[in-house]
């Protein structure tokens, strides 16, 4: 789930990337399957792209909607929660009051925070909080959006120094350009439904198609690096096995084009 109050960061697109993965990941023959749960009771991002994950519209900003929410989760494997922007101070307050963290414990269960350093100095605030009030009670996955983070000053921070070193992982998402997405609102408006990012890939032609598996594939290897952030027993997982298409093969610094092999 993501805490943070900072909109705009990539976190609805994340969330929805993670429960595609999830779908993609799990082994069904082991009964393994995620839920999902849309907080988000105005935009409703994740529900519209996934109609069977459930809705609870004022989750983020009335207490007995946010216990009930609460209380209900326990029953899957991995839970997938999409939070408004703008609720951080109600939602960490709830999770005080509440004590999610414990009771989450007592289920067996741990919390897994999304994380989004950006140039928005009210973003690495807002993250600061987060972490701040949860501090190491629960794992961290930390998203890179290149949309809102062109600079380098969340390497320099002792933060990340820190986080990195209690566990936690970052991905990277690649930038999707402005005709690919143009073209997936159109083949969702054209099929009557809220495509995700994944299954627009069969429905666009060309070099929005390419595009969107390179999105996915990219995002995807990341994940199942992070596995053990995600599910509780990643060994019960079949992983996706998406090729790692951002990394960038070595190359001889001396002889740029030597070693190509075409065949």
């Amino acid at each position: 789930m993501p805490l943070q109050s900072t909109g705009r960061v990539g976190k609805s697109t994340t969330i929805e990337l993670v429960l595609s993965w999830l779908l993609a990941s799990q082994n069904k023959s082991n009964g393994l399957t995620p839920s999902a749960l849309d907080a988000d009771g105005e935009h409703q991002t994740l529900s519209r792209r996934f109609p069977w994950a459930t809705l609870y519209r004022k989750a983020a900003s009335e207490r007995d909607a946010f216990r009930e929410m609460i209380a209900n989760i326990g029953d899957h494997d991995s839970t997938v929660i999409d939070f408004p922007a703008q609720a951080t101070e109600f939602l960490l307050s709830s999770f005080a009051e509440f004590g999610v963290v414990e009771l989450f414990k007592e289920k067996g269960l741990r919390l897994t925070i999304l994380l989004f350093p950006a140039d928005d100095p009210t973003a690495l605030s807002s993250l600061g909080t987060v972490v701040k009030a949860l501090k190491t009670d629960v794992d961290y996955i930390i998203v890179k959006n290149p949309a809102r983070y062109k600079t380098d000053q969340w390497d320099d921070l002792p933060l990340r120094d820190v986080l990195t070193a209690k566990g936690a992982c970052e991905i990277t998402l690649p930038a999707l350009t402005a005709p690919t997405i143009d073209e997936v609102k159109r083949v969702s408006q054209e099929s009557a439904s809220h495509l995700t990012y994944v299954d627009a890939i069969a429905k666009v032609d060309g070099a929005s198609a390419h595009e969107l598996l390179h999105f996915k594939s990219s995002v995807f290897s990341q994940l199942d690096k992070a596995a053990h952030l995600l599910v509780p027993s990643p060994d019960a997982i079949t992983l996706t096995d998406a090729p790692a298409s951002t990394v960038l093969p070595e190359v001889d610094q001396f002889d740029p084009l030597g070693g190509i092999d075409l065949d």
